[in-house]
């Protein structure tokens, strides 16, 4: 006979010299860029805070999908809204993961504690400043429902990596720090670089934002994943770029 068990765990996050709302909302954004930072380890970031949240967030619950047909019901679905628990992982694993990637999360500490520290003090500022910028948009854009509009904020995280550079910045990020060259394919299609970046930047984000995007219509999920796996590899690439380089406050050496 199998039990399940349910696993209940406390974030906590500490503030001081905040008021009480700034506090609280300055500890839920510090939580929950916690949680996007620890999905980072993951091929799939989004799938994996599909299943990790703040109860203050969101709560467990059924969804169903009804189609009506004239003359009768059909249900056409139902489901959990997520599992009522995070990504599994092998006992001991975690550990391990943890500790492959310690100074990483040094630097997402970092980052944290400029979220939450009154005057934003740390030796870096500009650069911490970009991080939190990078890694807020790609969290909104893992938990985004609109496949478009999650390209958007993909886009944007990649950008503030870029230092607001636009397309040409995000490409030459990538450049860099993955090592990826423009004319390089970066799926079995036959899709490079360059043609990703234009589709994430220029079609997706841009045309977008400013209302005039003829392909709203359009499936956006296979741009979605790629726009995803492009931010997630850059954001860890350049954590561990600023965790080698801790004294740096300068964002514009990110994309050099």
């Amino acid at each position: 006979m199998l039990a399940r068990i349910h696993m209940r765990y406390v974030c906590s996050v500490d503030t001081a010299g905040l008021a009480a709302e700034s506090g609280r909302e300055k500890a839920l954004t510090a939580a929950r860029l916690a949680m996007a930072a620890i999905a980072l380890l993951w091929r799939s970031p989004s799938s994996a805070l599909q299943d990790m949240n703040l109860i203050y967030d969101r709560r467990l619950h059924s969804q169903k999908v009804l189609t009506f047909v004239p003359g009768r019901r059909v249900l056409a679905g139902f489901k959990l809204s997520h599992r009522p628990c995070g990504p599994w992982i092998k006992d001991g694993d975690w550990e391990k993961m943890f500790a492959e990637v310690g100074d990483r999360f040094a630097v997402v500490g970092q980052v944290l504690s400029y979220i939450i520290h009154p005057a934003h003090q740390v030796s870096t500022p500009s650069m911490t400043s970009t991080l939190e910028q990078a890694l807020l948009w790609f969290h909104e854009a893992c938990r985004e429902q609109v496949p478009l509009f999650a390209v958007v904020k993909y886009a944007a995280s990649l950008d503030a990596l870029a230092c607001g550079k636009k397309e040409r910045g995000i490409t030459q990020l990538i450049n860099v720090r993955l090592g990826i060259t423009n004319t390089a394919s970066i799926q079995i299609s036959g899709l490079t670089l360059q043609q990703a970046i234009k589709d994430i930047y220029a079609d997706g984000r841009s045309r977008t934002m400013h209302g005039s995007n003829a392909r709203l219509g359009h499936d956006w999920t296979g741009t979605r994943n790629i726009a995803e796996q492009l931010a997630r590899l850059s954001l860890n690439a350049c954590f561990d770029w600023v965790a080698k380089n801790p004294t740096c406050n300068e964002p514009l050496r990110l994309p050099k």
